[in-house]
């Protein structure tokens, strides 16, 4: 930066070490303070960013920052959501979302000296953002929980991890005054982290990182795309599911697998998936989705299902035995990446007798019979 003056309200980004100090020289900043002409180039929701900077000696609080049209509104045409860096080393981090009303427990403060990001609502009109004391932290004892609190609302969150490092989360909620397309004061778009792990839900071309829907719905469906950085295997894990509406269930379909899996019955473990070298080199849709259903029996279980299917053992060290399979029915056990590794034909009775390969690696696999899918463990 040379001997340049920061300039109040703008973001700047700089790589340092973990434990360097940082140290303010000059007056502080109080008072009103603008960063307006946010310009957007195009209607693409990658557009549209902009990288700005908390400009007060203390920490910013985003839940007092108001969205609207009037004087007085601290953003006009900017979303309602933040964005703030969270490094966990070198160029390694993932972004902290968080919008005012939203559910989940992301804190809304941003540390003195902090950059985020924010968006540009419209391609017709630049956003200002307007920074006020009355935006400031200004009691530096213990700060206020930030949870989830007594929310009514039905919401989920699902949560992307690999084998290790990083992780990212979608939250999906309802709200009366959402509409099915981009809310910006109920939604938040996806800004992609560089980790390349990335999970969004995608309102048509638009990936957003808190999805709000009318209502939770039976028929209604979440595309879902996942970003991953390599090949390799990933879990999809339920975080959060609270107040889902009597009679529904959230549930998570696989289309590469053809599973459908309930994700009140999900284990904590999460659902395993494997990515291939080319699905890892692209944003990976259409393989996920959820879907709000009517609640009955599903067509994934951890063993047995409500159409009389047993598979065991299970976990198991090289074979397993399916009961309850119509006559003459094919099973085949695929792995995380859709591959066929065995397969047998349900006998007279209706069992199918499956002998796993020699040197099959342990974790989770899928046994289809016909229109059902049941978990397998290999140890």
């Amino acid at each position: 930066m040379g001997t340049e003056v920061p300039q109040a309200g703008r973001g700047y980004a700089v790589q340092a070490p973990g434990a360097a100090l940082v140290d303010f020289t000059g007056t502080f900043t109080s008072g009103s303070v603008s960063r307006a002409n946010l310009q957007r180039a195009s209607t693409d929701p990658a557009t549209g960013w902009h990288l700005l900077g908390n400009p007060f000696p203390s920490p910013l609080d985003w839940s007092t920052m108001t969205v609207g049209t009037a004087a007085a509104d601290n953003l006009q045409n900017v979303d309602g959501a933040v964005y703030v860096y969270q490094s966990s080393g070198p160029y390694v981090g993932s972004y902290r979302t968080y919008l005012a009303g939203a559910p989940g427990n992301a804190s809304p403060l941003i540390p003195a000296g902090s950059g985020f990001f924010v968006h540009t609502t419209s391609l017709a009109t630049p956003g200002t953002v307007r920074f006020a004391d009355a935006n400031r932290v200004t009691t530096f004892g213990a700060q206020p929980a930030f949870g989830r609190g007594n929310d009514p609302r039905a919401r989920l969150t699902l949560t992307l991890r690999g084998a290790a490092g990083p992780a990212d989360a979608l939250t999906v909620y309802a709200d009366p005054a959402a509409t099915p397309g981009f809310d910006a004061a109920l939604d938040a778009l996806k800004l992609p982290n560089p980790t390349g792990l990335n999970l969004s839900a995608q309102a048509g071309a638009t990936p957003l990182a808190l999805d709000a829907l009318p209502a939770f719905a039976p028929g209604t469906t979440v595309p879902l795309a996942v970003g991953v950085p390599a090949a390799g295997a990933y879990v999809l894990q339920v975080s959060e599911l609270a107040n889902l509406p009597t009679g529904t269930a959230a549930v998570l379909v696989d289309t590469q697998l053809n599973t459908r899996t309930d994700l009140a019955a999900l284990p904590a473990a999460g659902y395993a998936f494997g990515v291939t070298a080319a699905q890892a080199a692209t944003l990976l849709t259409g393989r996920f989705y959820l879907k709000l259903a009517a609640a009955g029996p599903l067509a994934t279980a951890g063993g047995r299902t409500a159409v009389g299917l047993a598979l065991f053992p299970n976990p198991t060290h090289g074979a397993a035995t399916l009961t309850g399979a119509q006559p003459g029915t094919r099973v085949t056990v695929y792995d995380a990446l859709g591959r066929s590794v065995t397969s047998a034909t349900a006998n007279a009775a209706g069992t199918a007798a499956l002998v796993l390969p020699t040197g099959l690696a342990t974790g989770v696999y899928v046994m289809r019979a016909g229109g059902v899918a049941l978990r397998l463990t290999v140890e």
